[in-house]
C-alpha cells in the first residue's frame, strides 16, 4: 500500500467517512475486528445471530472507529507494511469468527 493510495478520492472515501476503495475496506474490516473483541467480551454468551444483528443495527462510533483504523493503516504503510487483498476474500460485514 503506497502513501499515495490514501490520497485518491476513491480510497479516501470523501463524503461518507468510510471509504469505498481497498483502504476503506481494510479500515472497515479492522474497525469491525476491534469492535468484535470488545463486543464479545461484553457479551460472552451471545449467539452468532445476536452478533450479526448488533453489527448491522449500527455500532455507536463506527465512523470514528473506521477513521482510527484508516490512520493506523496509513502509519503502518509509511513504516513499510504492505497489504495484499487475497483473491476471493470474504465479506467484511460478516466474516464469521
Amino acid at each position: 500500500m503506497s502513501e499515495d493510495s490514501l490520497d485518491t478520492a476513491e480510497d479516501a472515501g470523501e463524503g461518507d467517512g468510510e471509504g469505498k476503495g481497498a483502504v476503506g475496506k481494510a479500515a472497515r474490516i479492522m474497525a469491525r475486528a476491534l469492535w468484535l473483541v470488545d463486543w464479545s467480551a461484553a457479551h460472552p454468551d451471545a449467539t452468532s445471530e445476536e452478533r450479526k444483528a448488533a453489527w448491522k443495527a449500527g455500532v455507536e462510533g463506527r465512523g470514528a472507529r473506521v477513521k482510527q483504523a484508516r490512520k493506523a493503516l496509513k502509519i503502518m504503510g509509511k513504516r513499510g507494511v504492505t497489504f495484499i487483498v487475497a483473491p476471493g476474500a470474504g465479506n467484511d460485514e460478516d466474516d464469521g469468527d
